[in-house]
């Protein structure tokens, strides 16, 4: 364990897994999510409430936002566009904001065991790389069409030799 992380070795050997399986455990602990049915998938019907949290509210959802993000900046790129969404909504659709933390951590309870791995670069184990062997990055964006009047939501990932090493998800700053 190291920062939060839980490092391992694959069972091939050649590559480092990265995950945060205790973690995530102890939020299904806290929020009495251990025994509920999991979710593969998470649906976001439209904000329809517009009722804005009390002080108390928006420190719970704030936390819950916060502790979804520290999952989703470190081993889950997957979750970076809800966590994204439920920090944007939580000010002003409570109601909304908290269910979509709830569905958050459903997914998570069927997704636990998934995380990072990473594989060694192309020629490190033949020692120094050489000029040849030169790990390739690739970058991939998307961005989504919100429609009049709202701001569309945009992605990146960054892989340097086929491992995650950056990602983000956030509305675009115009409309």
């Amino acid at each position: 364990t190291f920062c939060g992380l839980e490092l391992g070795m694959t069972k091939d050997k050649c590559s480092i897994e990265i995950h945060q399986r205790k973690y995530i455990h102890q939020l299904l602990v806290k929020y009495d999510l251990c025994f509920t049915k999991p979710l593969l998938a998470i649906s976001m019907a439209k904000e329809v409430d517009e009722e804005e949290p009390s002080e108390e509210e928006l420190r719970e959802l704030q936390m819950r936002a916060g502790e979804l993000n520290w999952l989703a900046t470190r081993t889950r790129p997957d979750l970076a566009y809800y966590v994204s969404v439920l920090a944007s909504a939580l000010k002003k659709h409570k109601d909304w904001a908290m269910q979509l933390a709830k569905k958050i951590l459903k997914y998570l309870s069927g997704t636990k065991d998934q995380g990072l791995v990473c594989s060694c670069p192309v020629g490190a184990s033949r020692g120094a790389p050489s000029a040849t062997d030169a790990p390739v990055i690739d970058i991939y964006s998307d961005a989504g069409f919100a429609g009049h009047g709202t701001r569309s939501q945009t992605g990146i990932i960054i892989f340097v030799a086929g491992n995650p090493v950056l990602w983000r998800s956030a509305r675009q700053t115009t409309t």
